[in-house]
């Protein structure tokens, strides 16, 4: 008998352990998240920042970009083309909201290098008025109300649909529509790097694991492989003229187009059939 509650006992002291240890998981797996971030299981802040958690996302979000690209090209060259300071510090506003280490080196050093004075404080920017009173630009206020309605924990929440109606509206205002979509695109275009270098990430550093994300990262791994040799490189370039930015604004369409583009008609075709 005495065999018997003993065993109890320590059943029922196991179990208490097996709780509390499962407790203790539950706060670390969420630790790196806000409130907010983990309402929506689409997307969360993960160590290095917001990523792709499911390959439906993934694929709606490159669909949506492949169609920008002719706006995304569109930023760097021709007559809706934004200035270099412009374009590369609404680059860096996405990313402060996304936190990719891959986007933070390129688009950090180009908007150095773009003369953006204020980049470093842009990065770390937490607000949409804290983006628009360093750089003086509703379009880079509008780059991070994108960022923070897109695939966040409150992108449903009306409020912040109406910041990011109102926010895009001031850049119509101040650039004209047809800028405006130039400022847009390159929203989606640093948001599926940010994503996509997270993702990748996520994969090699914080033990991802799944068949959807350790697929991406091998697809996606010798682009971002190639953009942190880049960045090193930038990291000991001086200020450059404005035909360097168009150059590397049309190699940088056309370097991450032709990884995009087979993943984004996949995911146009899916939109077909859904």
């Amino acid at each position: 008998m005495f065999n018997s509650v003993a065993a109890r006992h320590t059943s029922h002291l196991l179990l208490i352990q097996r709780s509390a240890l499962l407790r203790k998981a539950s706060v670390i797996r969420f630790s790196s998240s806000s409130p907010t971030d983990t309402k929506d299981c689409s997307a969360f802040h993960a160590k290095t920042g917001k990523k792709w958690i499911t390959a439906a996302d993934c694929l709606d979000d490159h669909a949506q970009v492949f169609q920008s690209l002719p706006n995304v090209l569109g930023a760097y060259i021709g007559p809706n083309s934004l200035e270099a300071k412009l374009a590369e510090s609404v680059m860096v506003a996405v990313n402060s909201k996304n936190n990719c280490p891959y986007c933070e080196g390129l688009h950090g050093e180009l908007a150095r290098m773009a003369g953006v004075v204020g980049y470093k404080d842009l990065q770390a920017a937490k607000t949409v008025d804290d983006c628009t009173a360093i750089m003086g630009d509703p379009a880079v206020g509008y780059a991070r109300a994108f960022a923070n309605h897109h695939r966040g924990g409150n992108s449903e929440n009306e409020n912040t649909k109406k910041e990011l109606k109102t926010a895009y509206q001031k850049v119509v205002d101040t650039h004209g529509p047809e800028k405006a979509k130039s400022v847009e695109a390159l929203c989606w275009f640093l948001a599926w790097g940010s994503l996509g270098g997270n993702t990748v990430n996520g994969v090699f550093f914080e033990g991802d694991r799944g068949s959807f994300p350790i697929i991406f990262a091998i697809y996606y791994a010798p682009l971002f492989g190639v953009i942190k040799g880049i960045n090193t490189a930038l990291a000991v370039m001086p200020p450059m003229p404005t035909i360097f930015f168009q150059g590397m604004g049309v190699t940088l369409t056309f370097a991450g187009g032709s990884w995009l583009t087979p993943v984004g008609l996949l995911g146009m075709s899916r939109k077909l059939v859904t």
